[in-house]
């Protein structure tokens, strides 16, 4: 079997550069390996194109609790992500894809109606549904 021209040719540019970043190391490998399966997949033609998704119903399931646990506070992007295992931004685009919606304008869209139901539990007073809507 002959070397695929594009795994030799990324093989060699990583060997030659030892004094790339651990991130551009990683993109050298994830183009590597494409390249390898494409090869050994028949596919020499046409390469393999990550095909992004958004959220399942269980992620997003546990975004909403984490929403609900949440409504007295300011949206931090980084610990909701990590809610998931997720970097901020792969959570983001996630999040956009299964939503529509950006995660800050969905939080603050729950957030508001959220506090509409609010008002509606007689056990609670207006002062206890105040802070609940702050930030």
């Amino acid at each position: 079997m002959e070397p695929h021209y594009e795994v030799e040719r990324l093989t060699r540019a990583l060997i030659s550069n030892p004094e790339l970043g651990s991130t551009q190391r990683e993109f050298f490998i994830e183009g590597i390996t494409y390249s390898l399966l494409a090869f050994l997949l028949g596919e020499r033609k046409s390469p393999i194109v990550r095909e992004e998704s958004g959220l399942t119903n269980s992620e997003l399931r546990r975004c909403v609790d984490y929403a609900d646990s949440r409504l007295d506070q300011r949206l931090d992007l980084s610990n909701w992500a990590a809610t998931l295992g997720m970097s901020a931004s792969e959570f983001a685009r996630r999040f956009q894809l299964k939503t529509k919606q950006s995660s800050y304008a969905w939080f603050m869209n729950w957030k508001i109606d959220r506090g509409k139901q609010l008002p509606r539990n007689p056990r609670l007073s207006l002062a206890e549904v105040g802070p609940q809507l702050d930030s």
